[in-house]
């Protein structure tokens, strides 16, 4: 009997813990440019200057951020919260895309100011110039062929490197993709 009263105990306590650290405020001190934190800070800063939009878009970014944390049962940092402001920035993009198709200007209007919100929060990105050096130092380092048979091997193989060597949420993987077919076919070129 008191085996079973103490393991309910011990299940409700765990996901007390649980709940109480997935939902606290405080922001780990190795990571001084969290993203949470600076949501939190410019949510308080829109609300405290009546900013009903911007606090508007920004509750639905930490919506949308503690969703995914609930469904995966772990606190992220920053490096999973960039994809899916991207995910937010795409969804809105598209959006205002559908509503300027059908003729309700003032609703992409709306949409794509919210994209500029969302915008704010992203780290810089990397220059395209300098992408395709790390992808050129990266083929001419392992002695890559892009082209011919083991062409896609290589390119499955550069981009694995490439983000080794590079910050993943500092650069687009599309934009990535995009840039080493064009190096393929200048190296196809030659």
């Amino acid at each position: 009997m008191f085996s079973r009263v103490a393991s309910r105990y011990t299940n409700v306590r765990v996901s007390q813990l649980v709940l109480k650290r997935m939902y606290t405020s405080e922001v780990p001190v190795e990571d001084t440019l969290n993203l949470r934190k600076k949501l939190t800070t410019e949510l308080k800063n829109a609300m405290k200057s009546k900013d009903s939009q911007k606090s508007m878009v920004i509750r639905s970014v930490l919506s949308e951020i503690y969703n995914a944390e609930k469904a995966k049962e772990t606190v992220f940092d920053s490096t999973h919260i960039v994809p899916i402001l991207r995910k937010a920035i795409k969804r809105r993009g598209d959006a205002a895309e559908e509503f300027s198709q059908h003729e309700r200007k003032d609703l992409a209007e709306k949409e794509l100011a919210e994209k500029q919100i969302i915008e704010e929060f992203l780290p810089a990105q990397i220059p395209v110039e300098e992408i395709d050096e790390v992808i050129k130092a990266i083929v001419k380092e392992h002695g890559l062929n892009l082209s011919g048979k083991e062409g896609k091997k290589s390119i499955s193989l550069v981009m694995g490197k490439f983000f080794e060597k590079v910050d993943k949420n500092r650069v687009d993987r599309a934009l990535v993709s995009e840039r080493l077919k064009h190096i393929a076919e200048l190296q196809k070129d030659n």
